[in-house]
């Protein structure tokens, strides 16, 4: 009777939780699993622990590459939102955004990677590292809770990051509560499926991440693209607004607001489009010489 009692409230869960998490496969890419499966891999062992932080904590991070042969030397990393997976971005990595290359990420927690959880932007964020040391010049592309990874990202790699771009981002600590939902999860986590269970574990503690992370948003000084829902019912429109007052060192800040569209833009082939639009306008930007190189050329 037990048994079948929490097979129910499981069941339960699991149709209340999905959609309402952040960035799960629904609606999901049109790219068939044989094309994902196609698509190349590439996996590293990283340290996400910080340097002189005691002993080393090794994830195995994976990631999917397109195939596409690239018309530009910048290369763009996908991060997912949570929970979810590098497989989310794979229209995107079938038709790379501006002739770029393209990667996608597993985070720590998902997909193919270390299967443990990491509830913290800063090692989330190093676990990008050696996909953004690949290349000189990277533009960062974050759904959901991959918004302030990146920007926590273009914060730690200021050498490389030429460009981000926060779609649906989660990036204001005011507007970040816990739901009705986190704590039920919270509750009995340990009948919640492992995915979700990883998911309630990164938006427990996400606001006094935030919160750490506001501060030094302003040292951000690349270009910065926002793409956000009116009717997103999951991160409110109001985190535009914050990232807008934030963000007061970037080269410039473009907001591309949806009148109507919520949470899951990035495959709604409606917004598909503009979001393509506003990936590619930071694409251009980071191709271009910064003031200082062309100076010192002169």
């Amino acid at each position: 009777m037990y048994a079948r009692l929490a097979l129910l409230l499981l069941a339960a869960l699991a149709a209340t939780l999905l959609p309402l998490f952040g960035c799960t496969m629904m609606p999901g890419p049109s790219a068939s699993k044989e094309r994902v499966r196609a698509m190349g891999r590439a996996d590293h062992l990283v340290d996400v622990r910080p340097a002189g932080a005691g002993e080393a904590d090794q994830r195995e991070v994976s990631a999917i590459w397109s195939d596409a042969d690239p018309t530009s030397d910048v290369l763009v990393i996908y991060v997912h939102g949570t929970p979810g997976d590098a497989e989310s971005w794979a229209d995107y990595l079938e038709d790379p955004v501006g002739g770029a290359r393209a990667v996608a990420v597993d985070r720590p927690g998902f997909g193919k990677s270390d299967s443990r959880s990491l509830a913290d932007l800063r090692g989330q964020s190093r676990a990008l590292a050696p996909f953004v040391q690949s290349a000189e010049s990277v533009v960062l592309v974050g759904h959901s809770y991959g918004g302030p990874v990146v920007l926590q990202a273009a914060l730690d790699f200021p050498d490389r990051v030429r460009g981000v771009v926060v779609i649906a981002g989660s990036v204001s600590p005011e507007l970040e509560k816990r739901r009705w939902f986190n704590y039920l999860a919270q509750g009995v986590r340990l009948i919640v499926p492992r995915k979700l269970r990883r998911a309630n574990d990164e938006v427990w503690v996400l606001k006094p991440d935030l919160e750490r992370m506001a501060a030094d948003l302003g040292r951000i000084e690349v270009p910065v693209a926002i793409v956000h829902g009116t009717e997103d019912g999951l991160v409110p429109y109001g985190n535009v607004a914050f990232m807008e007052g934030a963000l007061t060192g970037a080269e410039r800040v473009d907001v591309t607001t949806l009148e109507g569209v919520g949470h899951f833009l990035i495959w709604e082939q409606e917004s598909i489009p503009k979001v393509r639009a506003a990936i590619e306008g930071v694409v251009r930007a980071a191709e271009r010489p910064s003031d200082a190189a062309s100076a010192s050329t002169e």
